[in-house]
């Protein structure tokens, strides 16, 4: 066991959840800013009886993928790029690891035969960002915490976009000369089209000095749409707004071919050419086209109407944020779409009501602390066998994916994709299918021709499945096929229709489906 501040040297064979080098010696040693294939000196802050932590005093002998950092604030500034002293490529060694890690050592997922396939990397890695949210100082200064403490850093970010470093220049030298009074925090969001919102965080619905500062900002941004201000919320984001200083409350902005009308305290997924391939991926995975499916946590209804967009023939959204809501339903009409739900309700509130009607997938895209518990409970015990699990965070995901294996679901795809280039974070989106479930029926596909019927012999399952997704777009399973067959009064051995168990819950084939097979039915000549 190691004591504190023992200064040792060690040879880095791995990385860690956030890019830490990890040294394996007798037990892990995690030492931020080392990299994999290094010998470095460190001094042990933290030691543990199972692990110990590091500080990097020097490097020894130095990766070929250690770079200069091209932010001048990176050894003492905010934390956020914690790999910005790697190469890009690097970077995408170092997470694509991490959630292979977090799902065989949290998950018990077997990684190499879950369908994981290689990260996608951002095709922007810098000035990415299209949300920015700052703290306010007490001294005027406009920045972001440091690594220790409640120190502001401010000064240009390599992240943020480019407009939102000129707003927070704007406000940070008017603070600083007190011509802006009672600002906590300040939000600004950015759009492809370059719209620019600009959101003083306050409990003031007109701060001393704003419209000075607000006709600064309109000299210094080619399309601010709109200043407002809404009530802080404990983490630093926007809250309830409270006042519109200029123009519009909303911004505009795309993915795809869809535009969305989102608020101050919309969820949007921050860098815009990584969410397309993202949920790109995500429409991959669940397949939309004639199913319907139930999307949590569905914010201004990204994915929802996305799914719709590509096929899907219903679409339900449950969102806790009723702003959020709002947006997505007025998106809704903005792309000329219908045939979507949005529900204002706090998902582990709705779900096991929504799951009440038929589902053939459902959409998870949570926050960080991933799924409640009572959604995971209500997937398990419904009869959804289609998840497409959106994450932020691999440990949750992988925690949330234990659960789910143990309720009879498998893991059959998984897709990283860098979300937040030179920062620890990575999204992943996995595909997840119940697979031999009490709910399910299982079918035996090896079936012994001598026993068929002359009716079962004109058409196998695939070539009815195959008809009827040509001729109405629509995915029907051999279960449902089964219970049409014996509804039109084909005799279909036992084990095509029966549970296994008399408990077992059978889903029943929607009315849409029935009539798709029986038009299958009539054209192979079986009925």
């Amino acid at each position: 066991m190691y004591e504190k501040d023992q200064i040792i040297e060690f040879d880095i064979s791995s990385y860690g959840a956030s890019g830490e080098g990890v040294a394996l010696a007798g037990m892990p040693v995690f030492i931020p800013g080392a990299m994999m294939g290094e010998r470095v000196r460190a001094r042990i802050v933290q030691a543990k009886p199972a692990f110990a932590k590091g500080e990097l005093i020097e490097v020894l002998s130095p990766s070929p993928s250690r770079v200069k950092p091209i932010c001048p604030y990176f050894e003492n500034g905010c934390g956020g790029c914690e790999l910005m002293h790697m190469t890009y490529e690097e970077t995408l060694f170092a997470k694509e690891n991490a959630v292979r890690n977090a799902l065989a050592h949290i998950g018990g997922v077997d990684v190499d035969n879950c369908g994981f396939m290689p990260i996608l990397a951002s095709p922007n890695d810098v000035h990415y960002r299209n949300k920015a949210v700052y703290h306010c100082g007490r001294e005027g200064n406009v920045g972001f915490y440091g690594k220790k403490g409640h120190e502001i850093r401010s000064g240009k970010c390599q992240l943020q976009s480019k407009e939102a470093e000129t707003v927070r220049g704007i406000v940070e030298k008017a603070l600083r000369e007190k011509r802006l009074e009672s600002i906590r925090g300040l939000m600004v969001r950015t759009t492809k089209p370059g719209e620019v919102l600009v959101v003083f965080i306050t409990e003031k619905k007109r701060p001393k000095g704003a419209e000075t500062v607000i006709d600064e900002i309109k000299a210094a941004v080619n399309k601010l749409c709109g200043v407002v201000c809404c009530l802080p919320l404990p983490d630093g984001n926007p809250g309830r707004t409270i006042s519109t200083l200029f123009g519009s409350q909303h911004v505009s902005d795309s993915i795809f071919e869809l535009v969305y009308r989102l608020s101050p305290q919309s969820f949007f997924q921050v860098n815009p050419d990584s969410t397309e391939l993202l949920y790109g991926e995500a429409v991959r995975m669940t397949e939309p086209a004639g199913k319907r499916i139930l999307d949590a946590y569905c914010g201004a209804g990204t994915i929802s109407l996305l799914m719709k967009k590509r096929g899907a023939e219903y679409v339900r959204g449950l969102e806790i944020v009723a702003p959020a809501i709002e947006d997505a339903k007025l998106n809704m009409q903005k792309n000329g779409l219908s045939g979507c739900d949005f529900i204002c309700t706090a998902v582990e509130d709705g779900i096991e009501n929504a799951l009440h009607d038929h589902f053939d997938a459902i959409v998870l895209d949570p926050p960080r602390k991933g799924c409640d518990k009572k959604v995971i409970d209500a997937i398990i015990n419904s009869n959804i066998d289609h998840i497409t699990y959106v994450s932020c965070n691999p440990a949750t995901l992988a925690r949330d994916i234990k659960l789910l294996s143990q309720g009879g679901f498998k893991t059959e795809q998984v897709r990283p994709v860098d979300m937040f280039p030179y920062t620890s974070h990575v999204e992943t989106v996995c595909l997840l299918s119940k697979l031999n479930a009490k709910q399910h029926i299982e079918i035996n596909l090896d079936m012994d021709e001598l026993d068929l019927t002359d009716a079962e012999k004109k058409a196998t399952y695939q070539e009815i499945k195959d008809y009827v997704l040509e001729h109405s777009g629509l995915k029907v399973s051999s279960l449902y096929i089964a219970q049409v067959k014996q509804k039109c009064g084909i005799i279909e051995r036992e084990n095509y229709n029966k549970p296994k168990s008399e408990d077992a819950k059978q889903p029943q084939c929607p009315p849409d489906k029935e009539k798709a097979i029986e038009e299958a039915l009539t054209h192979f000549g079986m009925i």
